[in-house]
Formats: C-alpha cells, sequence, structure tokens
C-alpha cells in the first residue's frame, strides 16, 4: 500500500508557534524510527520552511526519512513564495502535477495540520 504525508504547516496544530514547531520536530522525529515509513511527504504552505536549510530546526529528521528511503518532496510554488527554493537541504521540489498524482494514484494520504 502507497501511503503519502502531507504536510500544510511548519507548526503541529493550533498551538503557539514556538510549540507547534517543536512538536513537529518530534512528530518527524517520531516518524523516522518507525518501521512503516510512508513512501512521500510532500511539504507545501508554510511546510516548505521544514525542508529550508539555514531555517529549519528539524532537518536531522528530514535526513533520517530521506535515508529511510522517504521521498520528500517541496512544492515549488510554495518554496518560491517564502523564498526556499534555493535552499531545500533534503528531498526535491516538485509541483502541482505531482501532487495531483499522489493524491489519485496513492492508497493511503494522511494531512498533517
Amino acid at each position: 500500500m502507497k501511503t503519502a504525508f502531507l504536510i500544510k504547516s511548519e507548526c503541529f496544530g493550533d498551538s503557539p508557534a514556538e510549540l507547534g514547531i517543536r512538536v513537529m520536530g518530534t512528530f518527524l522525529r517520531r516518524l523516522s524510527t518507525l518501521k512503516d515509513k510512508p513512501d512521500l511527504i510532500f511539504f507545501y504552505g508554510s511546510g516548505v520552511r521544514l525542508m529550508a536549510e539555514g531555517i529549519s530546526p528539524v532537518l536531522d529528521a528530514l535526513e533520517a526519512l530521506f535515508e529511510g528511503g522517504v521521498d520528500l518532496v517541496c512544492c515549488k510554488t510554495c518554496a518560491e513564495y517564502y523564498g526556499v527554493e534555493k535552499k531545500v537541504h533534503v528531498g526535491r521540489v516538485g509541483g502541482m502535477d505531482e501532487l495531483l498524482a499522489v493524491v489519485t494514484g496513492y492508497d493511503k494520504i494522511v494531512t498533517v495540520a
């Protein structure tokens, strides 16, 4: 079963930013230790900031996920909007066509908000 996670924000939940970013880091670090990791994580909205060198406090978790075989994809339009398109540290930049292929072709999609 192909599984994708969609991460739309750099913060986990509606908590204050400092707490939300910390909880997102814990979530991603724990996810990286699971035996059954998702096949792909697509970052969009402010979630693209999590992939950016010099901005993200969770690059260690993303590196572990990537090394564990998870395809990490950053929304190109969002990366341009947030000015991080040249700062993506791990993973790659993808477009809307790829996101559409994921949401129409994967068996399980989990949105992390």
